[in-house]
């Protein structure tokens, strides 16, 4: 794609849900950005706690959006200004450098999207330091094909996005009100269709992480119930992805090596969760 950055506004968009306990220290991450050319989107779907309150004191770009994830990140994509578009969590936060670094790699290496190295946020106990081993052991293999790796672009040039959300649109428009986990997958498989320009700032993104075994399976049961409506009639072809990346996951987890053990009851504690939530709420609806 063309290079036509200069000196480009930064839209970061952050998909919000009761997200009070993280969302401020995310903020102020993006408040003490060395790079200060940026918007802060707030696409909110229906918090009950003091989010807004929260995202109203660092931005009036908040929006509603009853639909799931994917709805979400194509509200903030849309109400955007900026020539480059940040998909952020509203768990997540940001090196004081991350946005500058960004920058500076789409405009002297022309890159369409990038890869941000994450990490657990300051791990103190045994489930946060599992939690960031595990991410750092998936970002050692720098695998880039979207049908294996787990690593996710977070940095988009805004014109390769509305190409790709025009895509999945054309697809399943439904997918917009639905899906949730998966969302972030879909955007970059498709958005590897269009370009293979992917790079990779290292040591950009922190993770606030689950505490306890018991946070950390509700986490992930809660993205099993909000998946459960529709999570077994995605297109074929994201299906095979997802299946393809899930096997390259444990099969990249070598039995019986120190990184099994580490990174294995993690993992186990997520997928328990997440297909306990599944299971559940299809059986109760």
């Amino acid at each position: 794609m063309k290079n036509s950055i200069k000196n480009p506004l930064v839209s970061i968009t952050i998909p919000t849900l009761d997200s009070e306990k993280t969302l401020k220290i995310t903020l102020e991450s993006i408040k003490n950005q060395t790079f200060q050319d940026y918007e802060i989107i707030i696409v909110d779907s229906g918090s009950k706690d003091k989010t807004l309150e929260i995202a109203k004191q660092y931005t009036s770009k908040i929006y509603h959006d009853p639909r799931k994830l994917l709805g979400a990140r194509q509200t903030g994509l849309l109400n955007s200004s900026g020539e480059i578009v940040f998909l952020l969590d509203s768990d997540q936060i940001l090196h004081k450098t991350t946005l500058e670094r960004a920058i500076n790699l789409i405009k002297t290496k022309n890159y369409d999207m990038l890869f941000l190295e994450e990490d657990s946020y300051k791990p103190r106990n045994i489930i946060e330091k599992l939690s960031s081993i595990d991410r750092k052991a998936t970002h050692k293999q720098k695998v880039i094909d979207p049908s294996l790796s787990v690593l996710l672009p977070r940095v988009f040039k805004k014109d390769l996005l509305l190409k790709v959300f025009k895509k999945i649109e054309s697809v399943d428009p439904t997918l917009f009100d639905y899906v949730t986990l998966h969302d972030h997958a879909i955007t970059y498989y498709e958005s590897y269709k269009i370009s293979k320009k992917v790079g990779y700032v290292p040591q950009a993104v922190f993770h606030r992480e689950p505490t306890s075994i018991s946070e950390l399976f509700h986490h992930y049961y809660k993205w099993g119930t909000r998946s459960s409506k529709k999570v077994y009639t995605l297109p074929r072809e994201y299906s095979i992805m997802f299946e393809k990346k899930l096997n390259h996951r444990y099969m990249s987890v070598q039995l019986l090596s120190i990184n099994f053990f580490l990174n294995m009851p993690i993992i186990a504690i997520k997928g328990l969760g997440y297909y306990s939530g599944l299971i559940y709420s299809k059986i109760k609806n």
